[in-house]
């Protein structure tokens, strides 16, 4: 597989960034609905937005986590606070910043709530982290 750093095609950015499994069940449709969506999301924003000069794949990764978390979508903001850790994006303590930073503006109860669902996924990779 392309490294993140290396990749310029909009599925290998995704697939970077969401996981092979994730890759594989979401496109796991048979002409439903579903894979029309899947088509418009990797054309529209892996391959026109993701790859686009002028901003850093570490700070695409912090506007979509924090977008994410102010809109409590929880499966893709977990799914893309794995990927920012997996390729390197993003360490624990700036995810759990980004989230911190989030309370005034999106108010207390969302920002919880995004804490809430990526919390033990911090805590494993700082452990990692401490312990390499």
């Amino acid at each position: 597989m392309t490294s993140i750093h290396d990749a310029t095609d909009g599925a290998d950015i995704r697939r970077a960034i969401m996981g092979g499994d994730w890759v594989v069940a979401a496109e796991a449709g048979n002409g439903d609905a579903m894979d029309h969506f899947t088509k418009i999301s990797i054309d529209h924003v892996w391959r026109n937005v993701w790859p686009r000069p002028g901003l850093e794949l570490s700070y695409r990764s912090a506007v979509t986590i924090a977008a994410l978390a102010s809109l409590e979508a929880e499966g893709e903001l977990v799914a893309h606070v794995r990927g920012a850790l997996r390729n390197g994006l993003l360490e624990p303590t700036q995810i759990r910043e980004i989230l911190l930073h989030l309370i005034p503006y999106i108010g207390f109860p969302r920002a919880r709530h995004a804490v809430e669902a990526v919390n033990d996924i911090l805590a494993e990779a700082a452990a990692a982290e401490d312990a390499s």
